[in-house]
């Protein structure tokens, strides 16, 4: 297959929602022959060395390459590191697409199977996804925010999980909103039957805050914050295994991003 096909194959199995999109090709030539597609959260230059030696002709990424812009640096950036990956991605040529829209618009969201699927969390009803990336999921079984928070330390061997809000009580209605939302997880919470909101990061003087109040005037409601790539590598992982299976004739690896932080 070569890179064009490729992406006419997501345009194929996820068809919505190409008109306006994030996820385009960013480097490399369409006609370029793919042998190896190596599939991460976000490129860094630790996994573009480990994916560069396997021999990737193609990187599938889920967030931009860049701090402060998606797609090809311009001309007049100045920070080197900055710069470095431009010109390693440019010397490689490497082809890189970004797939983050419709990882998100598959039916099933990958990105919420991913992180359904390594928890272990049974989902009784799904409902229609809210926006890009938030859903509401009724569980099988009541959980409290403690335990899920649990399960992700140990499961997704994320070391400090962060509750604001309701901590001890069952609850079964929640929102994933995976990655990252600044202040959008508040409106969820405030205009929803919502009692737990699982997602990468929140503005704390505001989301964390409210949901601290909220829970001691009685009510449940509460964030679980997870990191923005620890709540949504998951899901790559399981669009890279799925697409591994859908297309045989590429080799499909998926390359890990490291965390974000560091503890101490």
């Amino acid at each position: 297959m070569k890179i064009a096909d490729i992406i006419n194959f997501w345009k194929d199995y996820v068809p919505d929602g190409w008109e306006h999109t994030c996820d385009l090709l960013h480097y490399g030539d369409p006609g370029k022959e793919v042998r190896k597609a190596a599939v991460c959260f976000k490129i860094t230059h630790a996994n573009l060395t480990e994916a560069l030696a396997w021999g990737a002709d193609l990187l599938i990424t889920h967030e931009p390459l860049y701090p402060r812009y998606d797609g090809k640096m311009p001309s007049e950036e100045k920070v080197p590191v900055v710069r470095r990956m431009h010109e390693r991605l440019t010397e490689s040529g490497v082809g890189v697409f970004r797939l983050h829209d419709h990882a998100h618009l598959y039916k099933e969201d990958f990105i919420h199977q991913g992180f359904l699927k390594k928890t272990g969390l049974e989902v009784k009803t799904a409902h229609p996804p809210m926006r890009l990336g938030f859903r509401k999921y009724e569980l099988a079984r009541p959980y409290t925010t403690a335990e899920i928070a649990r399960i992700t330390r140990e499961k997704l061997n994320i070391p400090q999980p962060r509750i604001a809000g309701c901590t001890d009580v069952p609850l079964t209605r929640i929102v994933l909103a995976l990655g990252g939302i600044g202040e959008i997880g508040y409106d969820v919470l405030t205009s929803t039957d919502t009692e737990l909101l699982i997602t990468g990061e929140i503005g704390e003087l505001g989301s964390a805050f409210y949901a601290n109040e909220a829970a001691a005037a009685g009510e449940t409601k509460a964030f679980l914050v997870l990191g923005h790539c620890e709540s949504e590598r998951y899901g790559m992982e399981a669009l890279a295994d799925r697409f591994g299976e859908l297309c045989p004739s590429v080799k499909v690896r998926y390359f890990d991003t490291a965390d974000t932080y560091r503890y101490v």
